[in-house]
């Protein structure tokens, strides 16, 4: 009897029981299956670090070549990572590397040496030199900060006991602009020699009328940088004319009048060398006022700083003359209110209204009492 004709043979409720055996059976083949694969993959993995390892008993290293291995193909390799396998900090490879990156705080100082090229027809006074934490470079930990004066005319420079570092170096000097160098010491680089540049400003004019196309003539004209505290400013000449000879590379702001009391929006703008001019600017058609300064019997005070403002951003700021007398100019129409003192002569305050920019200016007395 075949085996077919065996099973077709059995009782019907020994069927089930089969079925059962053979789902068993099914089960059982995809464990072993899966063990099989699981111990195979070991025995692969272990090979491989077998392999490893016994490049490590050689004394072997990526970055070191072997006994046979010509030498100067560890000089010529490309700049690696630091290496994680040996002491803290260490680098492998041939001195003649440059790492670009340095992510971790090593023993040991550094030196910085170099020279300072000037470009451009401006003659260089005293000069700053900046040392910052690189901005671009990784390995900034334990990086610090120096400022270093020179007199004009001393161009090399030198700075030691560094730590080994990512740093910027930015020289400055009025009238240039400075370009940010970046620099990296590391333990196979502790010396590192570079030449910095300093390169002629640009210059920034203009010219201010008002709606009638008349020049104003001695309007405060102020530069202001977007970042840093340096401030430009200078007067319109008698054709309303400014020039700023030597303005620094950056975003700036350009104010007619105060900062604060402007007699016009201010103006943002980008400088860049070797310079530029800028449209004519037309401002609204403003006033003036005389101040007269006497004391309490009516003298004449000369040299008394008269300060006043109105509501529309005038700005009254200057001192007498000779004869106690201060011509206030660029007064837009409204209400202004005037002081000044003196010492050993007292204070005084007085208001004036300014309502018709054609007619004559007003004068104003200011009487300072103890």
């Amino acid at each position: 009897m075949t085996r077919m004709t065996r099973i077709l043979a059995l009782p019907a409720r020994a069927l089930p029981e089969t079925r059962r055996s053979g789902r068993a059976g099914l089960w059982l083949l995809l464990i072993l299956a899966g063990l099989g694969a699981v111990l195979y993959l070991q025995t692969m993995g272990g090979s491989g670090a077998g392999g490893t390892a016994g490049a490590g008993a050689a004394g072997l290293s990526e970055s070191e070549p072997s006994p046979g291995q010509d030498a100067s193909a560890g000089a010529s390799a490309v700049e690696r990572e630091p290496s994680t396998g040996g002491a803290r900090g260490e680098f492998r490879g041939t001195p003649q590397e440059a790492p670009r990156t340095w992510t971790r705080a090593a023993p040991g100082t550094g030196r910085i040496r170099g020279e300072l090229q000037v470009h451009g027809n401006a003659e260089l006074g005293p000069w700053t030199l900046h040392l910052v934490p690189s901005l671009g470079m990784r390995g900034i930990e334990g990086a610090t900060r120096r400022t270093l004066k020179f007199d004009a005319g001393v161009l090399k420079f030198e700075l030691s006991d560094l730590p080994l570092a990512a740093f910027d170096l930015i020289p400055e000097a009025e009238g240039f602009n400075g370009r940010r160098v970046p620099v990296l010491l590391s333990p196979t680089r502790g010396e590192v020699a570079v030449v910095l540049g300093l390169f002629e400003a640009g210059s920034l004019g203009g010219r201010v009328v008002d709606t009638q196309r008349q020049p104003l003539t001695g309007l405060l004209i102020v530069l202001v940088p977007a970042m840093g505290t340096r401030r430009l400013e200078l007067q319109t000449d008698a054709l309303g004319g400014f020039l700023f000879p030597s303005v620094p590379d950056g975003d700036w702001t350009l104010h007619f009048g105060s900062e604060q009391l402007g007699v016009a929006d201010p103006v943002p703008l980008t400088m860049e060398a070797p310079g530029r001019t800028l449209p004519t600017f037309e401002v609204p058609r403003m006033g003036r006022a005389e101040v007269l300064v006497r004391d309490a019997r009516g003298n004449p005070l000369p040299d008394i700083r008269v300060r006043g403002f109105g509501p529309t951003g005038g700005l009254i700021d200057g001192r007498t003359d000779g004869e106690g007398r201060l011509w206030a100019h660029f007064l837009p129409l409204g209400r202004y209110t005037v002081r000044a003192a003196m010492p050993d002569v007292g204070r005084g305050i007085t208001e004036f209204e300014l309502e018709d920019l054609d007619a004559e200016a007003p004068i104003v007395r200011l009487e300072l009492r103890p």
